[in-house]
């Protein structure tokens, strides 16, 4: 009786040979993560795992890569400290509802810890941050310069991409550059052009941000995983950084939890003229 073929033991079987492993040698320090790893193959097969549930290909490759590290002699990756022995005692909360369409949060944060260089100089930058508080879709943007000469072409930008334009755009003054509560001229240009209303965080409440805030750390970490599966931190130019950024949050942004959620966001707000 002629032998059947028998199909692959796991969906990562037809990769695992061209591709997984020359991820893992670039980490000797096991940073990267299961997560990074999934991510970058549903980006780069689509057609794959199409079918296939993400927490599924988690597991499924979790132990693969676990076995992998161990045969190899590379430290086990490293565990998130537990929760019951770090656990504080929890304050009031108070849940924040983000209609559709009604608001995006826009913030900087520093990212020197990406340790990112061009041709073997420090790159010292910021992340701009443009988020919808309700779907969670963000615009991310490499910037350089100075904040006060950002925040109007980084906001052109944002809106150029989504085509829409929330009705409010809630900043703190130090991102927006603002003094004395007026924003400079040609931010307050695109804001009322896009009719949009300008809201304040009151200072010292960074929970008022904290969609946002929230989000650059999460930003920052998918960077980070996309850092360590190019296997460098040192770049040609700012625009080949500036691409792994963007096409880091495109994926992002196609997930289908924001993306579900983004449709009913654009339907409530005004297109960008």
């Amino acid at each position: 009786m002629q032998n059947q073929k028998r199909g692959p033991a796991s969906p990562f079987d037809e990769l695992w040979e061209i591709e997984i492993p020359e991820m893992l040698r670039r980490d000797p320090d096991s940073r990267l993560t299961n997560s990074g790893v999934v991510d970058t193959l549903m980006r780069r097969h689509p057609q794959h795992f199409t079918e296939l549930k993400r927490q599924s290909l988690l597991r499924t490759l979790g132990r693969q890569i676990k076995r992998w590290r161990r045969r190899n002699g590379y430290p086990p990756q490293n565990q998130a400290p537990s929760r019951k022995k770090h656990a504080k005692k929890k304050g009031m909360v108070f849940p924040q509802e983000h209609p559709p369409g009604q608001e995006a949060q826009v913030a900087f944060t520093d990212s020197s810890e990406l340790f990112v260089s061009i041709r073997g100089q420090p790159f010292e930058h910021r992340l701009y941050n443009f988020r919808l508080s309700h779907s969670g879709w963000s615009y991310v943007e490499a910037v350089s310069e100075d904040i006060a000469h950002a925040v109007a072409p980084c906001l052109t930008r944002a809106i150029t991409r989504l085509g829409n334009a929330p009705k409010v755009l809630r900043t703190d003054r130090t991102n927006a550059a603002i003094k004395d509560e007026a924003p400079p001229a040609e931010y307050a240009r695109i804001i009322k052009e896009h009719g949009m209303q300008l809201s304040l965080a009151n200072p010292y409440r960074p929970w008022e941000l904290g969609g946002v805030r929230a989000d650059n750390h999460r930003i920052k970490q998918a960077i980070e995983q996309a850092l360590l599966i190019r296997g460098s931190r040192d770049f040609e130019d700012e625009e080949k950084y500036r691409r792994l950024v963007q096409e880091t949050m495109d994926w992002r942004n196609t997930q289908p939890e924001i993306q579900g959620r983004l449709q009913a966001e654009l339907a409530e707000m005004r297109p960008a003229p």
